[in-house]
């Protein structure tokens, strides 16, 4: 057989077809794999012909060689296969998006400046394409450093807000205390992307200590259970659930599909069990001064059991009001002086007056997108054959998903708080965030077919 034949595989000639086909594909992690399937077909090859002919190494060599085909037209073949590959579909929905936002901004223009807008907005754009072209997997060996720091930053700035409001409440003028929010508001809306692409990258570093054998399965799930618990615990001082819901259900989806069930219950069981503690403390009168997440979702039992926020002059109920006042195709561009007063106060209820403005079919249009941008990439991530891959993509998504339809439903008068439509709004600083994880997602996707099978991770089946 080919494998006997000594000095076959070190050829001369193989070594040089090898080389060429290799010469053509720019993919360079990918070319051991095609060496080494390239080698299989040749001996495949060898073999047959050494059964049927009794030929010298030489005449082998060339037989099998000119049998593979010529190596630039088979090397272009295989950089096709392996070459960057766009996700069309997403690309050209996010466009629209970016056309839906400059339209909304254009709508506002006729009464605010909208020069802010425009700057986060093309700052976010520009993110996402520097993301496109960046190397996912270089985030990897960052993933630990990446959640201990976005953890001390989130107690950091939880213990100074604590420490403001206790001890320099009277020395900060009103611009530095908005400074102080908006920073306050923007980190922790950042934070749960962070938390999951932190957590996409620990389990698999988790997952190669395993199979090195460096550390045991049942250490490993208790490690993560803690560091995903600590979280919570810091978003429950923080006077908001955006986060929490959206670092929640992103990691539900992500240990998931990722097929960590054993680690899935007990996040969920213990999860439960430190809120109970949580609400718990918090109910007390000492507790109530710290811990923030109880009155919030008091506000939300309220909400869907006793109607508060949706009674005549509320935001919510004047929502309503303009989107039934809309019409099929609006009352014209630029807010009405009925929605002028309320506008700068919510920038949140922004789908609410563009609706008003444009009518319900740009509304639908709006939905619409938002919806197929969802799908998509859901689709996207599973077609994801890269273990961490897939858990970036799935992970982020789910949160951007969460603020997708929690700021539609709070605009319907279906849901009671809730952040800035992802993408399409671009009155925050959040704008940039949502771009940078489109980019971050995109380059995902891109490099799917450019990396080498030694490199891929998998998920451990439990």
């Amino acid at each position: 057989m080919s494998a006997g034949i000594k000095g076959f595989v070190e050829h001369p000639l193989i070594v040089q077809y090898l080389e060429c086909v290799c010469g053509q594909v720019k993919a360079k992690d990918v070319h051991e794999d095609i060496r080494n399937e390239l080698l299989c077909h040749i001996q495949e090859l060898a073999d047959e012909c050494s059964y049927l002919n009794n030929m010298t190494l030489d005449e082998t060599v060339s037989y099998v060689l000119k049998q593979m085909g010529n190596p630039e037209e088979v090397g272009r073949g295989l950089h096709i296969a392996h070459k960057p590959k766009p996700e069309w579909s997403v690309i050209a929905l996010v466009a629209g998006m970016v056309g839906i936002a400059l339209i909304i901004l254009l709508n506002l223009a006729v009464n605010f400046s909208i020069k802010q807008g425009l700057i986060y907005g093309f700052i976010g754009i520009s993110v996402m394409i520097a993301l496109y072209f960046f190397d996912y997997r270089k985030l990897l060996r960052f993933s630990w450093p990446l959640y201990l720091i976005t953890l001390a930053v989130l107690v950091v700035t939880q213990i100074f807000g604590i420490y403001a409001v206790y001890f320099l409440q009277d020395d900060m003028s009103s611009s530095q205390w908005d400074f102080f929010y908006m920073v306050y508001a923007q980190l922790n809306d950042l934070s749960p992307f962070l938390f999951l692409i932190s957590f996409a990258g620990i389990l698999q570093l988790h997952r190669q200590d395993q199979q090195r054998g460096e550390m045991e399965s049942r250490f490993v799930d208790y490690n993560v259970i803690v560091c995903a618990l600590l979280p919570i615990l810091v978003y429950s001082f923080y006077p908001g659930v955006d986060s929490f819901f959206g670092y929640c259900v992103g990691l539900v989806v992500l240990l998931l599909l990722a097929g960590r069930r054993k680690l899935l219950l007990l996040f969920s069981g213990s999860g439960a069990l430190l809120m109970g503690l949580i609400m718990l403390i918090g109910g007390t009168a000492k507790g109530s001064h710290w811990i923030a997440i109880n009155s919030i979702l008091e506000q939300y039992r309220d909400y869907f059991v006793y109607g508060l926020n949706q009674g005549p002059g509320t935001v919510s109920n004047f929502s309503m009001k303009l989107l039934e006042s809309a019409g099929m195709w609006g009352q014209g561009f630029g807010l009405t002086k009925r929605s002028i007063d309320m506008y700068p106060r919510s920038s949140e209820f922004q789908l609410s007056f563009t609706i008003h403005s444009l009518g319900w079919v740009f509304g639908v249009i709006v939905i619409i997108c938002a919806i197929l941008f969802i799908k998509r990439v859901l689709r996207m991530g599973t077609l994801l054959k890269d273990g961490y891959a897939r858990g970036l993509v799935t992970g982020l998504i789910t949160v951007l998903s969460v603020d997708f339809i929690a700021n539609i439903l709070l605009c319907l008068n279906i849901y009671p708080f809730a952040d800035t439509l992802p993408l399409m709004n671009w009155s925050y600083l959040t704008v940039v965030f949502d771009f940078a994880v489109v980019g971050l997602m995109l380059s995902v996707y891109r490099r799917k077919d450019m990396y080498s099978h030694s490199q891929l991770s998998r998920p451990i089946e439990k």
